[in-house]
């Protein structure tokens, strides 16, 4: 219900905005930790508003064992200045899946989180139309998760009752996300 309110008041900014700007669209990439490929697309309602939606993704997989951390956000981002620099808020659905399989026995912990986000960047040339480029680094709060555990072992095993404490632990636990480089083009 929070989020679809949010998405109403968005919805409602460009609206009544649409007939003072002329808006644009693009698409971006970036590169950063945790999330080390980015992937979006931007609405440029104004020099002072922005909008974008991004696909951020970190999967690694190493013999048997893999992890996947995924988290698609939508942000409005505010320019006050009219210029590069920007605060952005949001949300997100995080996804976190670590997997493990040793002598033929697997077990698995995926958590899923709805997430708060609040950035600092800058977009250099993003108002001007054509190639952009930016930086940003983001305040990632989960909101309210879930935590699933799946193979050997039962509850109260000591194995298992570690792996269902790491899960919980990064259920509650916020991060940043850092973008080292992002590229785009506004047409």
């Amino acid at each position: 219900m929070k989020t679809f309110l949010a998405v109403l008041v968005l919805l409602g900014a460009f609206i009544i905005n649409a007939q003072k700007a002329q808006a644009q669209y693009g698409a971006n990439v970036g590169i950063g930790l945790p999330y080390a490929t980015q992937l979006g697309v931007n609405y440029v309602l104004s020099d002072e508003w922005t909008f974008n939606a991004n696909y951020n993704n970190l999967s690694m997989d190493i013999g048997d064992a893999g992890v996947d951390l995924t988290m698609p956000e939508f942000m409005a981002n505010w320019h006050p200045f009219q210029g590069s620099f920007y605060l952005g808020l949001g949300l997100g659905l995080q996804s976190f899946e670590a997997s493990s399989s040793v002598n033929g026995i697997s077990a698995s912990a995926n958590v899923d989180s709805t997430v708060a986000i609040a950035k600092l960047g800058w977009m250099w040339g993003i108002s001007d139309g054509g190639f952009w480029g930016g930086m940003d680094v983001a305040y990632v709060n989960p909101l309210g998760s879930s935590v699933d555990i799946k193979g050997a072992g039962n509850p109260g095993d000591a194995s298992y009752d570690d792996v269902e404490d790491a899960a919980n632990t990064f259920a509650e636990t916020a991060y940043l996300n850092i973008t080292f480089l992002r590229l785009g083009y506004i047409f």
